[in-house]
């Protein structure tokens, strides 16, 4: 019988190896006289060739930089269903995702999707992530649920890593019925509010626009407390945080609740098929909720570390009848050089070619050399944090030695006077 759980258990296309599974027949906006699903791609192309240079060229240097990353995080399948099928969109939001990317990652941007520390997630956002702060839960319908706890953080959020976390939840997490339809939102607020940077606004406006998913609907929760005339705080920040959603999402947003308190808010989010049980029992919610959201970071992170040394070469889009082979010919969005063929395939033109050959495996090799210096700063930095905790331990055992020490020496010098003083004359 299969486990039932409310929690994510459905692995991104990267994981499951079989990128046949989807179809673009199945796509919302399909032209049933397109037959190809190249000629798909080839209007991807067509419209992110026309955006501007500063947003398609972090696509482009991704595509040629790891070819087999980008067909699989971010398969345009997702985009064109959060898009609702218009291609148009559906390409702008996926140069945008990887424009972003790089935003909110740093150098970190070209690595993997995952949290097994080798990955676009640092150390900070693992244990962020692990935290509980914003967890992914699905429920049995099908229909996924982001839930918000900043009470969870010990400390204030550095800059983006909400952001970060929820690149991660988009990229690894979502199944195919919430690239369509949108996730809800539960957000629990406290008396101490949320743990919100100083451009959480823009930080927002960055995430409706790139990621292959769409906010559907949003309760915040309000904790419990005893502390009297807190709870006009609460339903401060709880109107800030609608406010600046709906500034970014009006039409998804629009019907976003602001309940009056926590039995209110579950009674509104049962009213939208949201059980407690999916919630955590800080708000009557589940006493297991803890335990299940540990299991899925355990079952991610098997799922990731059993990837990790393995290539994904699948076709970017397989034909719609009949499994994929392996595509080891680099094809897809970006541009992609070619060697020239037949009669024009003369002395100057083969020149050229190998200019440009040359020129990509250059870009390439250095992206990979950054990659790598990132890797490597992380080994520095985790054995500097490791040699700094054994330099403290050294410390301690120093102290209890010197204890041990002087306890030695007095015991010693007691028993010495005691012996001398029953020897003497009386």
């Amino acid at each position: 019988m299969k486990k039932s759980s409310c929690f994510s258990d459905s692995p991104n296309t990267a994981e499951t190896g079989n990128m046949e599974a989807y179809s673009f027949a199945t796509t919302p906006g399909w032209d049933e006289d397109e037959k190809s699903p190249r000629t798909m791609i080839q209007q991807f192309e067509d419209v992110i060739d026309q955006m501007e240079d500063d947003v398609k060229k972090y696509y482009y240097i991704a595509r040629e930089t790891i070819p087999e990353l980008v067909a699989t995080e971010t398969d345009p399948h997702k985009f064109l269903l959060a898009a609702s099928g218009d291609v148009k969109s559906a390409a702008e939001r996926l140069a945008t995702y990887w424009m972003n990317r790089h935003y909110f990652f740093g150098d970190r941007w070209l690595l993997p999707m995952t949290q097994t520390g080798t990955g676009c997630l640092s150390r900070e956002d693992v244990e962020n992530l692990r935290s509980g702060y914003i967890t992914l839960v699905t429920l049995e319908d099908g229909r996924q649920l982001y839930v918000t706890d900043a009470t969870r953080l010990e400390n204030q959020v550095g800059f983006g890593v909400r952001e970060r976390l929820s690149y991660y939840f988009a990229t690894a997490g979502l199944n195919e019925r919430s690239h369509r339809e949108g996730v809800d939102s539960a957000i629990l607020v406290g008396p101490r509010g949320l743990a919100n940077d100083e451009r959480f606004t823009e930080n927002l406006k960055r995430l409706y626009t790139s990621l292959p998913v769409l906010p559907k609907s949003m309760v915040t929760v309000p904790i419990p407390f005893t502390t009297a005339g807190r709870e006009h705080l609460i339903e401060f920040f709880s109107f800030m945080l609608v406010k600046s959603n709906e500034t970014m999402s009006p039409a998804t947003l629009a019907g976003t609740i602001i309940p009056s308190s926590t039995a209110h808010a579950l009674e509104r989010l049962e009213g939208i098929g949201i059980h407690r049980m999916h919630l955590p029992e800080k708000v009557g919610g589940s006493p297991y909720f803890n335990e299940k959201f540990s299991e899925w970071i355990r079952m991610r992170l098997s799922i990731e570390d059993a990837m990790s040394g393995v290539l994904p070469l699948q076709n970017l889009l397989p034909t719609l009848g009949g499994p994929a082979r392996p595509d080891r010919s680099n094809k897809g969005l970006s541009e992609i050089i070619r060697r020239p063929s037949g009669a024009k395939f003369d002395k100057n033109a083969k020149e050229e070619y190998t200019k440009k050959r040359n020129a990509m495996y250059a870009r390439r090799r250095t992206q990979k050399f950054k990659i790598q210096q990132v890797l490597l700063q992380d080994q520095v930095d985790s054995l500097c944090a490791e040699n700094k905790r054994l330099a403290g331990d050294n410390k301690k055992l120093e102290l209890l030695l010197a204890r041990a020490n002087m306890e030695i020496s007095f015991s010693t010098l007691a028993c010495t006077d005691y012996g001398t003083s029953t020897l003497d004359p009386i």
